[in-house]
């Protein structure tokens, strides 16, 4: 299948875009950087901007992919608090861009539209949020994820495209950006060990429960989705267990290699925060996925890549 990849320079696609074209698809990484990133092959990169629909109708033109999977936009709940306008004019922008480029020139491709589980906004506690729970965003991101996902829903009824939406819960490993709580813990673990003296932490809020998963199980699901979603559904992608913040910080610091002492900085923590969230992915899991790593996996891949990374 040719497939494209948006955000190809981003922390899940590094991992989805291997695991496609090892499945033996024609893979093609879309992004705004000049050269691509440096694991990508040249010739499996494109720049593009995707919110530019004349840009993505006369690429798919080209490349008459028949499939994308759309991770480009701003990411970071917490950075959207301080960066409202740029996060929906890259969430809702690259949304509508990338759509309107298919219907003119590949309207018969899957577009695998990625949102996400801050769309539920403030859940119950020990209530995992299937894809009929009320939807009540509580930060810019998740507005503008909703917004896309609004859009998303109009092309697939109104045009007859095969669209369909995900809500990725919360998940890590190597290679995700440190504007994220786990990354960050471990990338100031990995300085602190540089020095080789006792050094502190510094965190956020640590009794938050989140649904946090192995990036390799997020990717896994991409790819069932890809074969087996069905058009115009959503799907949570999900592991249904929570993990508070403080006991996978604690996990980190049990592999630091020198004495660490935790600090709450007032920097770290968001407006309005969600003390659970947690999901169902019982559709999801009826297509044939299940989670089949441990979070402390990750949190011990993403450790040593925060390691390596320094000494690179």
């Amino acid at each position: 299948m040719r497939l494209w990849v948006t955000g190809a320079s981003g922390f899940v696609a590094s991992h989805l875009v291997p695991a496609l074209i090892s499945d033996g698809h024609e893979v093609t990484g879309l992004g705004l950087l000049e050269a691509g990133p440096r694991w990508l092959a040249r010739d499996r990169y494109r720049r593009l901007d995707v919110s530019a629909s004349a840009s993505v109708a006369e690429a798919a033109a080209i490349d008459r992919p028949e499939a994308v999977v759309h991770l480009a936009g701003q990411s970071s709940a917490g950075q959207s608090f301080h960066a409202v306008e740029e996060t929906f004019r890259q969430n809702l922008g690259s949304a509508l861009g990338l759509l309107e480029g298919l219907r003119r020139s590949a309207p018969s491709a899957r577009a695998v539209m990625v949102s996400t589980s801050e769309v539920y906004g403030p859940q119950p506690s020990a209530a995992p949020a299937s894809e009929d729970t009320p939807l009540k965003v509580a930060s810019p991101y998740g507005a503008s994820k909703l917004a896309a996902e609004v859009i998303a829903e109009t092309y697939h009824r109104e045009h007859g495209m095969d669209v369909v939406r995900v809500r990725p819960f919360s998940h890590t490993g190597p290679g995700q950006d440190s504007r994220f709580a786990l990354s960050s813990f471990a990338e100031q673990i990995a300085r602190i060990e540089r020095t080789g003296q006792p050094g502190a932490l510094r965190v956020g809020n640590l009794e938050v429960v989140r649904d946090y998963m192995d990036v390799r199980d997020v990717v896994d699901a991409y790819r069932v989705i890809l074969a087996r979603g069905q058009a115009g559904s959503v799907y949570n992608i999900a592991s249904g267990r929570g993990h508070r913040m403080r006991d996978l910080l604690d996990h980190l610091v049990s592999r630091s290699r020198v004495a660490l002492q935790v600090e709450t900085d007032a920097s770290r923590l968001r407006p309005q925060d969600l003390n659970f969230m947690v999901g169902d992915a019982t559709r999801l899991g009826s297509l044939g996925w299940a989670p089949r790593h441990v979070v402390t996996d990750a949190l011990d891949a993403l450790l040593d890549w925060r390691r390596s990374e320094l000494d690179s």
